[in-house]
């Protein structure tokens, strides 16, 4: 019982944690990116350890992957894990001077459609080239998520409506105009014609009378 007591008592143990920052509002079409942050990377490890590479599988939702950029000193290895991988490696690696949080990269997106839109990064521990590689922690396990929404443009919704009832309207107005083109014995005429010369006539016709 006083063990429980002690290990409930225990607080848990910092871990490094992966973060995906960036816009949180969109729009269908637009490309924008997300910066992947590392926070606290040598919490609870080994002093002096180094982090030699990071691999996280990619799972996205209503979005479309433009490209992985690693941040400066690392090297990008995920044409080598396949498409649905980003990965980045370095020598002799990232070492532990104190640091509270460190960018790995960017990642740039197309927004495919309105709706939720959501990145999802995961890693298991142990995985060969996955997760988080330390040098004296091994392969930690690791990911990070991130939501936003695309809206369209209420102006572009408002164009449309417009340009839609304005094509409406137009359609009825021809065919009234068709409708009252007519030869002198009153029998429609069903060889197209102008819309300003069955005008033109009506309005003469008004005159003679």
């Amino acid at each position: 019982m006083l063990v429980l007591l002690i290990q409930l008592a225990t607080p848990a143990t910092a871990a490094p944690t992966l973060r995906l920052q960036g816009p949180e509002s969109l729009l269908p079409g637009q490309n924008f990116s997300l910066q992947l942050r590392l926070d606290q990377p040598f919490d609870g490890l080994p002093p002096g350890d180094a982090l030699l590479f990071f691999g996280l599988q990619l799972q996205l939702n209503g979005l479309h992957l433009l490209g992985f950029e690693p941040a400066p000193g690392w090297s990008d290895d995920s044409p080598w894990l396949g498409p649905d991988v980003i990965a980045a490696s370095r020598f002799p690696g990232l070492v532990d001077f104190g640091q509270s949080s460190e960018v790995l990269g960017w990642l740039r997106f197309e927004v495919l459609q309105p709706g939720a839109v959501v990145v999802d990064l995961a890693a298991a521990a142990g995985e060969l080239s996955l997760g988080l590689g330390y040098w004296h922690g091994g392969s930690l396990a690791a990911g990070a998520r991130w939501e936003g929404v695309a809206v369209p443009e209420p102006g572009g919704v408002g164009l449309l409506c417009f340009a839609l009832l304005a094509a409406w309207l137009g359609t009825r107005r021809r065919a009234g105009l068709m409708a009252r083109c007519v030869t002198a014995r009153g029998v429609f005429n069903p060889t197209p014609r102008p819309a300003f010369l069955c005008l033109a006539k009506e309005t003469r016709g008004k005159e003679w009378r």
